[in-house]
């Protein structure tokens, strides 16, 4: 069996996607506080570095895409839905909007 060691030097912060491969490599640089922290997790929840690391960074990345990674959301969140005025139905009247329009132009 073999022990993961964590140092906070020696590693770079470079996501490395191997097209061959269906798993990517992370290489991190942990200060001295941070992989002590990562350490004792490992050791009371028995987990590799790798399994603490995939779960974190897997509901990090959740949260992150379930607080905003809607377009709709972020579009909401922008100010930019509701923020002109016309018909309801513009999005599917638009053509006939338009003409409209440019008939009273010329």
């Amino acid at each position: 069996m073999s022990q993961t060691v964590l140092t906070p030097s020696g590693a770079s912060d470079i996501l490395y996607d191997k097209s061959m491969s269906s798993e990517s490599r992370i290489n991190a640089r942990l200060d001295k506080p941070l992989a002590r922290k990562v350490s004792l997790v490992c050791k009371r929840t028995h987990r590799s570095v790798s399994q603490l690391v995939k779960e974190s960074l897997t509901r990090f990345c959740d949260e992150q895409l379930r607080e905003g990674g809607e377009p709709l959301a972020l579009l909401k969140a922008a100010g930019f839905v509701g923020c002109v005025d016309g018909p309801a139905d513009l999005s599917s009247s638009y053509k006939k909007e338009l003409t409209g329009s440019l008939g009273r132009k010329a």
